[in-house]
């Protein structure tokens, strides 16, 4: 249970929350019946959320955000990995000029191969085509 309210679910703010009392018409026993309920809302967007009899649990299901809380839950899981994952596993982040331009040869060497492999294929597909055309 929380007493504080997490920010706003659609734009962030966190300053301009508040608990606000509202009155809702609901029946009973085929009676209409005023009750009063809570909701937390945004002043700063107008974002409303859900309508409770009592505060705390309107901050608490304004609070519960079941998609945000697995995202995060996964990025910890994550990161928690990453960070016990040996070094040598790694792949260097910055690499010396020597071995950036190895690394850019090794590359410009291979889109010329799949550059010509490109223009093999284009070939054969023409050659194929033109196979096919009546005369």
């Amino acid at each position: 249970m929380s007493d504080k309210a997490k920010p706003c679910w659609y734009c962030g703010e966190d300053e301009q929350l508040s608990v606000v009392p509202q009155c809702t018409s609901q029946e009973l026993a085929d009676s209409p019946m005023l009750v009063q309920t809570f909701a937390v809302q945004c002043a700063a967007c107008a974002a409303q959320g859900p309508q409770w009899t009592d505060a705390e649990t309107a901050i608490n299901l304004w609070n519960s955000r079941p998609m945000e809380d697995a995202l995060q839950k996964r990025i910890d899981e994550l990161l928690k990995a990453l960070a016990e994952r040996p070094p040598e596993d790694c792949h260097p982040v910055f690499v010396s000029g020597a071995e950036a331009q190895k690394h850019v040869e090794q590359l410009q060497a291979r889109i010329a191969e799949l550059e010509e492999k490109l223009d093999q294929w284009s070939a054969d597909a023409r050659e194929n085509s033109d196979l096919g055309e009546p005369g």
